[in-house]
């Protein structure tokens, strides 16, 4: 059965455009979100990469859709969504608002019908759209998610099987899949 998020993607965000910011410890190491306690907007990882780096990653592809966006480091109006999200993952019912493309959002939304534990080829996931010609684009969308973990991008694979590019790390793909269950004992690295 797949899972329709539909009704959890929120259609207007931050009108004060006042983006909360906050670090997390989770199962993947650091964990930095940003939102509005709700929605969410980004979430990385810095177990292999400086956390000011991820921050400041994720802060620069906000401000591209918030140019006037205050930022302010507040954990607690994110600690509620981090707590829900780092516990249940992809299954956590929360408000998200995901900013990209309208063909981004359609692999997404994709993305988020898969189970845990479930993977998906890129090419798989284009033909799934019905583009199987634009596999580099869906390759694009996957690799744009602002919102790891919460949209399961972890969960796209090789064709053959291996694991291939992550933003916040090969290490943190793997224990995200192992944590859902995933069988990777033939998984290779790309």
């Amino acid at each position: 059965m797949k899972r329709k998020i539909t009704s959890v993607w929120v259609q207007s965000a931050l009108p004060e455009q006042v983006i909360a910011f906050g670090w997390f410890d989770s199962p993947f190491g650091p964990a930095v979100l940003f939102g509005g306690a709700p929605p969410l907007l980004a979430v990385g990882f810095a177990a292999e990469h400086p956390p000011e780096n991820v921050a400041l990653s994720l802060r620069r592809q906000l401000a591209r859709h918030f140019p006037k966006a205050r930022f302010v480091r507040d954990e607690g109006t994110l600690r509620v969504v981090a707590e829900a999200l780092l516990a249940n993952g992809p299954d956590a019912r929360l408000p998200l608002f995901p900013l990209g493309t309208a063909f981004q959002r359609r692999v997404w939304q994709a993305l988020s019908q898969l189970r845990g534990g479930e993977t998906i080829s890129y090419r798989a996931l284009a033909q799934r759209l019905g583009r199987e010609e634009a596999t580099r684009a869906v390759a694009s969308a996957v690799g744009a998610n602002p919102l790891a973990y919460a949209i399961p991008c972890h969960r796209v694979i090789g064709a053959d099987g291996a694991l291939c590019g992550y933003r916040w790390g090969l290490q943190v793909k793997r224990a995200m899949l192992l944590t859902e269950g995933a069988d990777l004992s033939a998984a290779k690295h790309c």
